[in-house]
């Protein structure tokens, strides 16, 4: 185990070397590089499998191990340009990184056990020390891997009660030293990304505003904001699930049932059925002793809208699961589909059983088009041929299609993240989700239902 570690502690410290002078003058953050790098090589040396991480427990047990590892390796190397008391602390993403290296997609209670027990406090020592000492020299230790994670896994996690005062205050604190840096930061690159960071807060605002509404019992004005909020559906209605389950459950002790009834009734019309499943809804219902109150759902197709025409799509693309071209001029008059996707990329390849049989549910209709979209070109260099083994491998059974530089799909989209998914309605324009999210794999599911029962 020694000899393992001190090979850690070189490669570490040489690869950090390297990456620091070459970013420092870009104002990114090297304490999330050094940390990023360790993690990769922690885990890689103790062959970690899903096994191993099956509780609470267990979870505790590596995360522990990874602390300790960590204060060993800055004893041996530290990092001149970040002070001990920041560099000793693992970023909230740290934690994040190795539950879902170990384990993906994480079960939801190993998810919010980690982001309960490790995420928010590793926050919150990171926003002490910025409190104290909120130079520009630091605002890299806040980057989008640790404020999006961590301030929005409050969109999957249940809270306690005894959480409210605790959530709201991260939220708000997180927002006033980002707006801080967002005054005192002169480089472009950093401002633009803590200029990002405030705009993913503020769709997360309404929830934490809710959160904070029922912290100070002010459950009517909670009812009045869940209402508009729905109705608006200004943000992903993902977000205001769990606020409204508590919600509903703090007005049935209140025994003030009729609220109670109101948000469940509402939740069930204006939430769709990947957002909040039929069984969860009706397991609520008989939680609070509503099993007589009647379920009115919506619809996948009511969570779109047209958006911008994309103008004509056009080009021959190879099919590397057909070998074969197609082409695009011919698709016009038709739904298509397209699943952007590379073989980097881990949550894409987790999604292939789901998309093989979402594809075998619609590729005998003629009025749909599925077509996914490999970018290994673009993104990772990997060519065709190591592609086609890899789609082998993992039992890809649907059509894909490879980008090409000169009439990139990928460019034309504006994708920047992976897996994502794009509609095309038969006039040439986007569907876009209402409330501003992408598209995943149940919601096209019931997009196309909805269609085919029109």
């Amino acid at each position: 185990m020694k000899i393992h570690f001190t090979i850690i502690i070189l490669f570490i410290t040489a690869e950090f070397s390297s990456a620091q002078a070459s970013t420092a003058s870009q104002n990114d953050n090297p304490r999330h590089f050094y940390q990023n790098q360790f993690i990769r090589i922690f885990l890689s040396e103790r062959s970690i499998t899903p096994a191993d991480v099956a509780s609470f427990v267990d979870l505790d047990s590596l995360f522990h191990a990874l602390e300790k590892a960590w204060l060993l390796q800055i004893e041996k190397a530290p990092v001149k340009s970040i002070p001990l008391e920041a560099l000793r602390n693992l970023d909230s993403y740290a934690y994040y990184m190795t539950l879902i290296s170990t384990r993906y997609p994480p079960p939801i209670d190993l998810e919010c056990h980690c982001w309960d027990k490790f995420m928010i406090p590793a926050l919150e020592r990171d926003l002490a020390f910025l409190i104290k000492d909120a130079t520009p020299n630091y605002s890299g230790i806040l980057w989008p891997g640790v404020v999006n994670n961590t301030i929005g896994l409050i969109a999957k996690c249940q809270l306690r009660k005894s959480q409210l005062n605790r959530v709201t205050s991260l939220y708000k604190e997180t927002t006033a030293i980002l707006n801080r840096f967002q005054k005192t930061v002169s480089d472009e690159k950093r401002l633009t990304s803590v200029r990002n960071m405030l705009q993913e807060l503020r769709s997360f605002e309404a929830t934490y505003t809710l959160y904070e509404l029922m912290s100070e019992n002010r459950l009517d004005e909670a009812f009045s904001k869940l209402t508009v909020e729905l109705s608006l559906r200004s943000w992903p209605s993902k977000y205001f699930v769990n606020p409204g389950k508590m919600l509903a459950t703090r007005f049935h002790e209140a025994q003030k049932d009729q609220y109670a009834r109101a948000i469940l009734q509402m939740m069930g019309e204006k939430i769709s059925n990947s957002d909040l499943p039929a069984d969860s809804l009706k397991a609520w219902h008989s939680m609070l002793g509503f099993d007589d109150l009647s379920l009115s759902r919506n619809t996948g197709l009511r969570d779109y809208k047209e958006g911008p025409d994309i103008g004509v799509l056009q080009g021959k693309y190879y099919d590397l699961q057909h070998e074969r071209y197609i082409d695009l001029d011919k698709t016009h008059g038709k739904y298509i589909i397209f699943d952007f996707w590379h073989t980097a990329c881990k949550p894409c390849i987790e999604d292939v059983p789901a998309l093989n049989e979402f594809y075998n549910s619609i590729k005998n209709d003629t009025s749909y088009i599925f077509l996914s979209v490999n970018t290994d070109n673009i993104e990772t260099k990997r060519d065709m041929k190591f592609v086609k083994k890899f789609m082998k491998e993992k039992s890809v059974g649907y059509p894909v299609i490879w980008d090409i530089d000169r009439e990139s799909l990928k460019a034309k989209f504006q994708i920047i993240g992976y897996p994502t998914i794009k509609i095309i309605n038969p006039n040439g324009r986007v569907m876009q989700k209402i409330d501003g999210s992408e598209p995943k794999i149940p919601s096209i599911r019931e997009f196309v239902d909805q269609l085919r029962t029109k």
